[in-house]
């Protein structure tokens, strides 16, 4: 007889498979990410739980000091997260988590990680004014002892670590133009075009470097570039630019932007 837990995770892991099955898998990663930001932010109005410490961002790195009474709350708000610990020096928190909430089903859904990145990142974000989330999976099944890393400050190195950044843009998703699009795509050089070509095809960074026979740090290069040409700051918004103007524009240059 399955305990409720149990019939949870097998309802949970059902639903994720069928919707991976008919999703894009940029749309698939982008509904985790915000399913995760929803749960955050009730967290952050939840009655039970208490308010949380308020915090201002401030011009300056945070100390340990004024950040601790945020994450202590946060380490008691989310009680499958081991440990919470802060490095002044580089304005980064680190998240431990023994053992993965989702149990075995995060090893065939890794996109159930931006769940709880996002979930974390949210709160830190909406506190802090800025968080970017990178995430590094643990071995097993279930996984044991990840680990997220969370940049309260936006550096230039930092702009090339992959990651989720909140506060997440919750305004209504904006609609470009043939005009704007068409302006956007200019600035762009061609291998930068391509590149965002495969990130409207749902491809992460690593994989867009596997196809091209480029490293990964050369793609994140190329992707703050392409963030700083078209000031779209999230992974999520350069997916709906890409879907949207790879059928009119990119499609046309396939042939020549394919030559590295």
């Amino acid at each position: 007889m399955l305990d409720p837990k149990d019939f949870l995770l097998l309802v949970m892991g059902k639903a994720m498979r069928r919707m991976r099955e008919i999703l894009h898998p940029a749309l698939y990663e982008q509904m985790a990410r915000e399913i995760g930001d929803s749960i955050g932010q009730e967290l952050l109005t939840h009655k039970a739980l208490g308010p949380p410490p308020d915090i201002r961002p401030l011009p300056r790195p945070l100390t340990q000091e004024e950040a601790s009474p945020f994450l202590k709350w946060l380490r008691s708000a989310v009680g499958w997260v081991n440990d919470i610990s802060m490095n002044e020096s580089t304005s980064t928190v680190t998240v431990s988590i023994p053992r993965c909430p989702f149990g075995s089903l995060a090893i065939e859904n890794p996109s159930l990680c931006y769940v709880e990145a996002s979930m974390i990142g949210s709160t830190l974000g909406e506190r802090f004014g800025y968080a970017k989330v990178s995430i590094t999976p643990g071995h097993g099944s279930p996984p044991l002892n990840c680990r997220f890393t969370i940049h309260l400050k936006q550096t230039p190195e930092n702009l090339l670590v992959e990651g989720l950044c909140f506060p997440l843009e919750r305004a209504k998703p904006h609609k470009f133009c043939d005009q704007d699009a068409e302006r956007l795509l200019s600035l762009l050089s061609l291998r930068e075009q391509q590149i965002l070509k495969l990130v409207g095809e749902g491809l992460s960074d690593k994989e867009i470097a596997g196809i091209l026979h480029l490293s990964v740090r050369t793609v994140e290069g190329y992707m703050a570039k392409i963030r700083g040409k078209t000031r779209l700051n999230s992974r999520s918004a350069l997916i709906r630019f890409a879907l949207q103007a790879n059928g009119k524009w990119l499609e046309d240059k396939d042939a020549e932007t394919r030559t590295p």
